[in-house]
């Protein structure tokens, strides 16, 4: 079959020259080992959501002046490559700093590996929703070229995703719909504040106490709320991907077996994914 890595796809506003993404950092993003990528997407580089505050425990912080001139001159180092980057955006959940308590949709059904943990209150969930958008604002100041919010393992959202991690009575909380309503909420207030801002949303396929139909649904509330893209991580089984791939219309994004070129090509020509990350 011929190769389908250099045919330009879209991905919101964006057309990308190539279909193999890049898993970078800041570092190793301004290298010439991702000229040839067709975006890279800096999940271990965030720009506001994953910098907790000290003096705020772990919610969002907008940035300031100074941080987003920072993040100016390294995209100007990836212009010289020509390589867009997209900036992910995340609270980090259980994956918090050390140091920091543990932020939960609830602390009873929550995994807190014997850390300090509270349940994120109702309050702090609406305001998260804003702190999303504002994060999202920052990074288009800054010249990112899209954003990603992560619902994967660990994250705050994809914990609200949950029956297993989420155990709230309150509207985060109960059935799918409400499960879902977080995540929804934020996409939608991002779409809202920079409507023609790419956005990839990231989501764990491990069904963590949900059925398969509970997740295509939630992909599908994202779909309807302005996701772009879907960036699938986690345990993933055929039959699920199929069924995901027959029911959105927006791209899937999948990591190969192996983080390699080849493994990447295979994986696109066998249709299983629409763009590569490696």
């Amino acid at each position: 079959m011929k190769t389908t890595i250099f045919k330009p796809a879209p991905l919101g506003s964006l057309v990308l020259e190539t279909r193999i993404l890049t898993d970078g950092t800041r570092f190793d993003a301004m290298t010439q080992d991702n000229a040839g990528s067709g975006a890279v997407i800096a999940a271990g580089f965030v720009p506001s959501s994953a910098l907790a505050d000290p003096e705020d425990t772990g919610r969002t912080t907008v940035l300031s002046d100074k941080e987003i001139f920072f993040h100016q001159m390294y995209l100007q180092m990836e212009a010289l490559i020509w390589t867009p980057v997209f900036a992910g955006l995340t609270h980090p959940g259980e994956a918090a700093a050390s140091g920091q308590p543990l932020e939960l949709p609830s602390v009873d059904s929550a995994r807190s590996y014997g850390r300090e943990a509270r349940r994120i209150k109702t309050a702090e969930c609406e305001m998260l929703v804003s702190e999303f958008a504002s994060a999202a604002d920052a990074a288009r100041a800054a010249h990112y070229a899209g954003v990603l919010i992560q619902m994967g393992k660990d994250s705050l959202l994809g914990a609200f995703l949950s029956p297993e991690t989420n155990g709230r009575d309150d509207k985060y909380g109960g059935n799918v719909f409400k499960r879902m309503r977080l995540s929804a909420e934020t996409v939608t207030a991002v779409k809202a504040s920079q409507p023609d801002f790419p956005l990839i949303v990231a989501y764990d396929t491990t069904r963590n106490g949900r059925t398969d139909e509970e997740m295509l649904l939630q992909l599908a509330f994202m779909e309807e709320a302005g996701a772009d893209a879907f960036l699938l991580e986690g345990e993933e089984e055929p039959e699920f991907i199929q069924r995901l791939r027959e029911s959105c219309e927006v791209p899937v994004i999948r990591r190969p077996s192996e983080k390699t070129v080849l493994s990447a090509i295979r994986l696109l020509n066998e249709g299983k994914a629409d763009f590569a990350l490696i």
